[in-house]
C-alpha cells in the first residue's frame, strides 16, 4: 500500500514538474513556439492532454452566424482547450469553398462542418493563421495541403487585399502581442460587397479587453487600433481568438461607472446580456466595432475618446488585476448590480474596495503615460494575461 501510494505521488510530481517547466519555458520566450518545432510539438501535446483531462465539453456551444444568407456563412467553434479558444470556418456557399481560421481541434471542426452540410463537395481554399502560437495553429496538421496565409507567407502584406475562396480579404498587421500578428478583414464575396462585413482579430482584441503584451509597446497598440478604426466600419462584426468576455465586460462595467461615468449609460444592459449568454454557454462573438469602441476602456483611451490625464494602459491593467485578486465573477455581478442601483438613484458610487498592500507600491519612474504627444511609449507591463 505504501509503495503504491509513493509511486502515485512520484508520478504526480513528475507530471506537475513537467507542466511547470513547459509553461515557464514558453512564458520566457513565446517566440520559441514559433521558431522551434520541438518545443511547439511539446506544447501542442500539453494542450491536448490538459483539455482532454479538464474539459468534457467545449467552453461555448458552436453556432452559425449567417445561416439565412444565400452566399456565405461563418461557423464559430468553441474549443475544448482550457485556453478557451475559438476557431472559425468561413463558407462560400456559391463556390462551395471553405476558409479555416486558427484551427486548434480540427477533428471537431470537421464534424461541425459535416453537421451543417458544409463539408461534402466543399474544398478548403486556404487556412488563415492570425499568429503562430500553438493554441492557434495546433490543428494545421489536418490541412497540410491547403494554402497557408500568415506571417510565414510572403504574399500576406499589410493592407494589401487577398482573394481567397471567392472572398476579398485585407490583412492588418500588428506588432503588439507578438510580431507579425494579423487580423483578417473580409469585405467582399464573389465580387460583391458583403452585406455584413466581419474581421477576425485573433489575440489583438477581445470583447471588452485586449491581448497580452508579449511583444511591442503601447505605441504599437495605439497605431494598430487607429489603423483598424480607419479600415473597418461601425457595424463590422468582430471575431476574437478567445472567450474572455464575462471577465472583461464585468470589469469594464465597474471601471466605467467608477472612473469615466459619462461614457457608460448603456453598459449595464450590455453586461447583463453577456453574463446571461455565458451562463448558457453561448458564444459572445460578432460584437460590432461601434459597441466595442463604446465600452472597451482600452479602445476609448487609444482612440482619444477619453483623456482624463490619469488613465494609461498600465493603470487599467493594474486595476483589473487588483479587482480579480479580490473578487470572483459572481462578486463582480453583485457589485455591478449595486452600482446600477446607485446610478438609478443618482447617487455617487460609494463602494469601498479592499486595497491589498502589494498594489500600494509607489509608482515607478518609468510608468507609461499615454499621450498623443509622447515620443517614446516604452514597454508595457507584460505580466497581465
Amino acid at each position: 500500500m505504501g509503495v503504491g501510494f509513493g509511486i502515485i505521488v512520484l508520478l504526480l510530481l513528475c507530471f506537475f514538474g513537467f507542466i511547470h517547466w513547459l509553461l515557464g519555458r514558453i512564458k520566457k520566450d513565446y517566440q520559441l513556439c514559433v521558431t522551434h518545432d520541438d518545443l511547439k510539438l511539446q506544447a501542442i501535446r500539453f494542450l491536448r492532454c490538459c483539455h482532454c483531462c479538464l474539459f468534457r465539453q467545449p467552453h461555448s456551444i458552436s453556432q452559425r452566424e449567417f445561416e439565412d444568407d444565400p452566399d456565405y456563412d461563418v461557423i464559430v467553434q468553441g474549443c475544448r482547450s482550457f485556453f478557451m479558444n475559438y476557431s472559425y470556418a468561413v463558407v462560400n456557399k456559391v463556390e462551395k469553398s471553405l476558409i479555416i481560421i486558427d484551427p486548434l481541434e480540427p477533428e471537431d471542426l470537421i464534424k461541425l462542418l459535416q453537421e451543417y452540410n458544409y463539408w461534402e463537395d466543399y474544398t478548403i481554399a486556404g487556412v488563415l493563421i492570425t499568429h503562430h502560437h500553438p493554441d492557434h495553429d495546433g490543428g494545421l496538421y489536418k490541412f497540410k495541403s491547403a494554402p497557408l496565409y500568415s506571417c510565414r507567407n510572403l504574399d500576406v502584406i499589410d493592407q494589401t487585399a487577398l482573394l481567397v475562396g471567392g472572398f476579398m480579404i485585407i490583412p492588418l498587421v500588428s506588432n503588439y502581442h507578438v510580431e507579425g500578428h494579423y487580423a483578417f478583414y473580409f469585405t467582399q464575396v464573389n465580387g460583391a460587397p458583403l452585406k455584413r462585413d466581419f474581421i477576425f482579430m485573433g489575440d489583438s482584441l477581445f470583447v471588452g479587453g485586449l491581448g497580452a503584451f508579449l511583444s511591442g509597446t503601447t505605441h504599437d497598440a495605439v497605431r494598430y487600433f487607429h489603423k483598424v478604426n480607419l479600415m473597418i466600419g461601425a457595424h463590422t462584426k468582430l471575431y476574437c481568438g478567445h472567450e474572455y468576455s464575462i471577465r472583461n465586460v464585468a470589469f469594464d462595467c465597474y471601471f466605467l461607472n467608477t472612473h469615466w461615468t459619462e461614457n457608460c449609460p448603456d453598459i449595464f444592459e450590455f453586461y447583463y446580456r453577456v453574463y446571461d449568454r455565458r451562463k448558457k454557454r453561448l458564444a459572445v462573438v460578432g460584437i460590432t466595432w461601434a459597441i466595442e469602441c463604446k465600452f472597451n476602456p482600452f479602445l476609448l483611451l487609444a482612440l482619444g475618446k477619453v483623456k482624463d490625464g490619469k488613465s494609461t494602459f498600465n493603470t487599467i491593467l493594474r486595476e483589473k488585476r487588483r479587482i480579480y485578486s479580490i473578487y470572483t465573477i459572481e462578486d463582480m455581478y453583485r457589485l455591478n448590480q449595486d452600482l446600477e442601483e446607485m446610478k438609478a438613484k443618482q447617487e455617487e458610487p460609494s463602494i469601498e474596495l479592499v486595497i491589498l498592500d502589494e498594489f500600494n507600491e509607489p509608482e515607478s519612474d518609468t510608468e507609461i503615460i499615454y499621450s498623443p504627444d509622447d515620443i517614446d511609449m516604452g514597454e508595457i507591463d507584460t505580466s497581465y494575461e
